[in-house]
């Protein structure tokens, strides 16, 4: 029960990550075009 719990936990955590990160990469390409 606790380790299925935990494993949901992680992989929330994983696709949340994920998920920022994407948005980061998109954020800087974006900045960098209007530099540009």
């Amino acid at each position: 029960m606790l380790s299925m719990l935990l494993q949901g936990v992680k992989i929330t955590i994983v696709m949340t990550s994920t998920w920022i990160s994407q948005i980061y990469a998109s954020l800087c390409v974006v900045s960098c075009c209007c530099i540009l």
